[in-house]
């Protein structure tokens, strides 16, 4: 296996960068591209995915859109935005409190063990969270956004269980 490739190997990048849309089909006609950027039309485009989506701001005027799946609430939050619009990345983030404190292996294991999700202890010691950042500059396709709402689907459903939230 080369050197940055991963567990995966290059092969395995290449067929979830296929998988994830990054890469087009042969032949296939490009996709329409959506300003994934403007924190309204993420919110829409999750209405329309049957999400409950609530778009606010923080005291800073960062924008963020509220949500859930499967009884679990998460938010997802722009970064390097120009007034409000125009962001670069945006993150699906859920926290989680527990009964006891949250052994820092729980997350160093999880992310061991999985490719999507970062998971991290906050400051509180009950609390842990689980992140998947996407790059939003250039837009994503209505495929390429399903696909990342049906990867966080899984995996929050997932990390709660592992973490025994469930």
């Amino acid at each position: 296996m080369s050197a940055g490739a991963g567990p995966l190997g290059w092969a395995g990048v290449l067929g979830l960068a296929a998988v994830a849309g990054l890469c087009p089909a042969g032949g296939r006609a490009a996709a329409e591209t959506l300003d994934a950027g403007d924190p309204a039309i993420v919110a829409e485009l999750l209405r329309g995915y049957g999400y409950r989506a609530e778009l606010d701001y923080d005291a800073d005027g960062q924008a963020y859109v509220g949500s859930a799946t499967q009884g679990l609430n998460f938010e997802i939050d722009f970064y390097f935005c120009d007034r409000g619009r125009d962001c670069k990345l945006m993150a699906l983030l859920a926290s989680f409190t527990l009964d006891a404190a949250v052994p820092v292996a729980m997350a160093d294991t999880w992310n061991q063990e999985h490719i999507f999700g970062r998971a991290f202890r906050g400051e509180e010691l009950d609390r842990i969270y689980i992140d998947h950042v996407v790059l939003t500059e250039g837009g994503l396709t209505r495929d390429n956004l399903a696909y990342v709402l049906s990867s966080w689907n899984n995996v929050i459903v997932e990390f709660a269980d592992a973490i025994g939230y469930r």
